[in-house]
């Protein structure tokens, strides 16, 4: 029987196989997991469905795969029954799961993006200024303005797919791809924003770091891509607020000793930082615009 890969989440196309636990030819058992997958939000196992052989494996560490990805040939004690019952249902031969969600995914991302006009005709550079005049003829929510506004990006050149004409999200990622699709295609084109600039600026990938000691350079999994992202627009949207002072804490000290021995019964630690974090509630109570996001577009 086929094992392929099951419903990843909502919101969630594809995965990275973080790790594969069996082999061909080795013995599995219902329920025992047999590779690994991370997304931008979690690592989950894939379990066997049934006791069986492992006869080929599809996947290796590091493979991209989406919700029907083949991952194994499965021989239980009705193989040969359930591979012919399996076979219609599949509508297609045992390779083709595997490459049409992985090979075809890029691809078909790229496509939709054919009917924005070519960007190597129709763009052209816009003072901030500008940019920020053309926004309120557009209809996009305030987050893809801000974007497009933190990265130069005409957005009267993309055609909105969503209701009334209105520019999604996917809208803008189809027509960035389709600049370096033809960026690709044409050399020396104009040099394109990295997903980076997006949230913040793009840190030069010129900078030799081999003169500071040897360089490990590991690839970059989803998982981290979500949390870089996170960070950065927090460091970019939240101000960053510093105080050194010095504090007489002699009757705090004191109270943590009073009761230390207390929690130390229950099998906790009385630390200073239950402290320090009620004091910040109490601060952030009186001064809540510590407490606040920046709004870049609405400058609010």
């Amino acid at each position: 029987m086929d094992v392929s890969i099951p419903f990843l989440g909502d919101g969630i196309d594809t995965a990275n196989v973080l790790s594969v636990l069996v082999n061909s030819g080795d013995t599995v058992t219902k329920d025992q997991t047999i590779l690994e997958l991370e997304t931008d939000k979690a690592v989950a196992p894939v379990p066997s469905p049934e006791d069986g052989v492992i006869s080929t494996i599809y996947l290796n560490e590091g493979d991209k795969v989406s919700q029907g990805t083949k991952v194994c040939e499965l021989q239980t004690s009705g193989s040969d029954s359930s591979s012919d019952a399996a076979a219609p249902a599949a509508q297609a031969s045992p390779v083709t799961p595997v490459v049409a969600p992985v090979a075809a995914a890029p691809t078909n991302v790229a496509v939709p993006a054919a009917p924005t006009p070519q960007p190597t005709v129709q763009v052209q550079a816009l003072s901030p200024a500008e940019l920020q005049a053309t926004l309120d003829s557009v209809a996009a929510p305030p987050s893809i303005k801000k974007i497009a506004l933190a990265i130069g990006l005409d957005l009267r050149l993309i055609q909105g797919t969503g209701n009334a004409g209105r520019i999604t999200h996917d809208d803008v990622r189809n027509y960035v791809q389709s600049i370096q699709h033809t960026a690709h295609q044409a050399p020396a084109a104009t040099q394109v924003a990295s997903p980076a600039s997006v949230t913040g600026p793009a840190i030069p990938d010129d900078v030799d770091y081999s003169k500071w000691g040897p360089v490990d350079a590991q690839p970059f999994s989803s998982l981290r891509q979500k949390i870089s992202t996170k960070l950065q627009e927090s460091w970019n949207r939240i101000p960053q607020v510093t105080q050194f002072d010095d504090c007489d804490i002699t009757h705090l000290m004191a109270l943590r000793k009073k009761y230390k021995a207390k929690f130390e019964k229950k099998g906790s630690k009385l630390t200073l930082t239950v402290f320090v974090m009620e004091a910040l509630n109490h601060a952030l109570k009186k001064y809540p615009e510590f407490n606040s996001s920046y709004n870049e577009v609405a400058q609010e």
